[in-house]
């Protein structure tokens, strides 16, 4: 698994090692060609890392003001849905 000095605040222990996992069954896999169980394991490893992110946007989102959302919410979201979900924090933040 490679390393670099970026802080990405949702990897957790569980994340990591899922990604260690990830990581030994691509190795066994282009040994053996046998690629079912590391595209099974793949598509749980994303799964996880999305759930972690999003658990951790929501529990930033709960601190932000209602003067900083649109600024930061831009930066915490994915390009494909900010819009929307700049959106709907927004106007839960409102009311």
């Amino acid at each position: 698994m490679k390393t670099n000095n970026n802080f990405i605040p949702w990897i957790t222990t569980k994340v990591k090692a899922a990604l260690k996992k990830k990581a030994r069954l691509y190795q066994k896999a282009k040994t053996s060609n046998n690629w079912s169980n590391y595209r099974k394991f793949q598509n749980e490893c994303k799964n996880k890392f999305r759930q972690a992110r999003w658990e951790h946007v929501k529990k930033s989102s709960t601190k932000v003001s209602r003067q900083t959302t649109p600024n930061l919410s831009g930066h915490m979201l994915s390009r494909r849905s900010k819009i929307t979900s700049a959106l709907h924090l927004y106007a839960q933040m409102v009311t």
